[in-house]
């Protein structure tokens, strides 16, 4: 999985100043206005950093009215006397439109001469504007120099670009062992942002050994920093016991305090926490209501799980139409979950006018995506001639894709194709291959086809004993299975129907220990 870092632009006024040289907290006191009064003398008389902090009381409203006007006005007068934090900050100025309009050529003019000064906040505010294209036009290779003359100085937002300038192949040739170097510079100072993506490093051995511990450990500094992202990232490796012991209450902790932030993804798991009662007490109103706020924001994964809450009825009153819309929305971004789902809805008319057009048109995206249950639908579409002319050969070919893929129904169907000679040559052999595989699924429908072959020596040497044990594995839910295994006892001795009855016992743990094994393989 690949993850990619959008650079921050975010860049506000406020977070400038609180790194300028002495920075005043808010709150009129006695002290400050004091205080204040003293820089005031010195900045009349000229001195740029008494002018600074005059302008940083105005703009915190420390020992003086808050005046957005005068703390620009003082930041241009030490700015113009060639001080590098009155430049900075002015540049900062123009570049949120605090106080002034933004202008982002402005803030780069600022940024530039306090750069130039070596001042590494301007340096890696300038890194910013290249990288994003404000104010001068994108330029990586401009952004990775001037993110690295702040990163030599010590900047952790620089060292953090720089990293992921290297992750990303910008402005220089991509390099992860490198981009691990500089995250963990930034992360080590506090980063927010490095912790997290070096805790993604480690937790897919991007540029260093894979340790799901080692992430652990990172996501949780991010974590507890408030980032949601990583907040995010924990709860899913307390939900999958990567580099924890698997915590499902845990997990649902993390969750919520990312999804309280607004991530989507993070409102997404939460409302399935709720679905499947992992970590949480099942409750599906619970559930709809965060997949609504995680839909709201265009997740296609909580989009389709809303459709499926509208569908059943789950935490909200049933309704196909809604079911429908929700199945749209998701299908329109290109989730085939969704354009499966969407396709039955047209096949059955359920929420919508029944169209099998649209239904073909529906399960030919999701088909092509891989999903198996489309390629199978489609099939069947194909095979029926709904929504497009009837074509035994391309039905086959949906069924051989979808039945390659593991699904049961289509293996079954595979196996009819090859058993009937429907859109390829007739091969019983080949018939009870699909069939067996169905079967392992516990599909009765096929394990009831297995009984007639054995029955009557169709693919497989005749073996009354073989066809009493799946029609009696079939009978369970399968009419014609029960019928023919009638007929049968009619025809066995005691001994053959108690050697019948034995097969069939053992038949179910073989088929119960391949569905094991297969389900720990995955």
């Amino acid at each position: 999985m690949k993850f990619v870092v959008k650079v921050y632009t975010a860049i506000t006024f406020f977070g400038l100043l609180a790194l300028s040289p002495a920075v005043l907290r808010a709150g009129l006191t006695s002290e400050e206005v004091k205080l204040f009064g003293d820089y005031m003398v010195k900045a009349e008389q000229g001195d740029p950093k008494a002018q600074v902090n005059v302008a940083n009381s105005y703009y915190f409203g420390a020992g003086v009215e808050k005046n957005l006007r005068q703390a620009l006005a003082w930041y241009r007068k030490a700015a113009e006397q060639g001080y590098d934090w009155g430049q900075v900050l002015l540049g900062a100025a123009y570049y949120g439109g605090e106080g002034v309009p933004k202008d982002f050529a402005q803030a780069i003019y600022w940024y530039r001469k306090a750069a130039d000064q070596g001042n590494f906040k301007a340096q890696y505010h300038l890194a910013i504007c290249y990288a994003n294209g404000e104010g001068v036009a994108k330029d990586f290779v401009q952004a990775v120099a001037w993110y690295r003359k702040a990163a030599d100085q010590g900047d952790s937002g620089a060292q953090y670009g720089l990293g992921r300038s290297y992750a990303m192949g910008e402005g220089l040739a991509k390099d992860e062992v490198q981009a691990v170097a500089w995250y963990r510079k930034a992360a080590g100072q506090g980063d927010v942002k490095a912790q997290c993506e070096l805790a993604v490093c480690y937790a897919y051995g991007v540029g260093v050994a894979k340790d799901g511990a080692h992430a652990v450990a990172w996501y949780l500094k991010a974590a507890e920093q408030g980032n949601s992202k990583a907040q995010y990232f924990l709860a899913v490796c307390y939900a999958n016991g990567d580099g924890v012991t698997k915590d499902g209450a845990e997990a649902v902790v993390w969750f919520r305090k990312a999804a309280d932030q607004g991530d989507a993804m993070a409102q997404y798991n939460l409302g399935y926490c709720y679905t499947a009662g992992v970590g949480a007490v099942k409750n599906h109103a619970q559930a709809f209501a965060w997949y609504l706020k995680s839909a709201g924001q265009g997740y296609e994964f909580a989009q389709f799980a809303l459709g499926i809450c509208f569908s059943s009825g789950e935490g909200v009153e049933k309704d196909l139409t809604q079911a429908a819309l929700w199945y749209r929305k998701a299908a329109d971004q290109g989730n085939s979950f969704a354009q499966s789902r969407l396709g039955v809805c047209y096949q059955k008319g359920e929420g919508v006018t029944q169209d099998f057009a649209q239904a073909c048109k529906w399960y030919h995206k999701a088909a092509a995506q891989g999903d198996a249950q489309a390629q199978n639908n489609l099939g069947n579409c194909y095979f029926e001639g709904l929504g497009v002319p009837k074509d035994l050969v391309q039905a086959a070919s949906w069924y051989r894709k979808a039945a390659e893929s593991g699904n049961a129904d289509s293996q079954h169907n595979l196996g009819h194709c090859y058993f009937e000679g429907h859109g390829l040559p007739k091969d019983l052999v080949r018939a009870v291959f699909w069939y067996q595989r169905s079967a392992e699924q516990f599909d009765h429908e096929s394990m009831c086809h297995l009984g007639d072959c054995f029955a009557k020596g169709q693919g497989v040497p005749k073996d009354e004993t073989e066809a009493y044990a799946y029609w009696n594995l079939a009978s369970v839910s399968y009419e014609e299975a029960r019928k023919s295994l009638e007929s049968l006892e009619k025809k066995l001795s005691r001994e053959e129907i108690a050697a019948g009855q034995k097969r069939t016992k053992e038949l179910q743990k073989e088929i119960e220990a391949k569905t094991a094994a297969k389900t720990a393989g995955k």
